[in-house]
């Protein structure tokens, strides 16, 4: 099946609009995140004769990987009955069904 384009479209009330685009970008953002916690952490457990400086690091990270987590959590909640009722616009859809 070739690619094609079809809109999805989401009703919003004006002044939606740019709390909307904030915490869409918001959750664009968080893989990218996690990932350079992650990468932080794995560091730390990896290296060889940890010290004290490291396990409390390794707190800090571990504690703000939560707090990001959750934040995230919670903000993608507006977003939801938003994409629960998103129009899919798909005129071409007689081509087969999308994948």
């Amino acid at each position: 099946m070739s690619d094609r384009d079809v809109k999805v479209i989401i009703a919003l009330k004006a002044s939606q609009i740019e709390e909307t685009r904030r915490l869409a970008l918001a959750m664009g953002e968080f893989p990218t995140i996690a990932w350079n916690y992650g990468q932080r952490i794995a560091a730390i457990v990896t290296k060889e004769g940890g010290t004290t400086e490291d396990a409390k690091e390794l707190d800090e990270l571990v504690a703000g990987l939560i707090t990001d987590a959750e934040t995230a959590k919670t903000e993608k909640r507006p977003l939801a009955p938003l994409i629960e009722t998103a129009m899919i616009h798909d005129p071409e859809g007689r081509k087969g069904p999308l994948q």
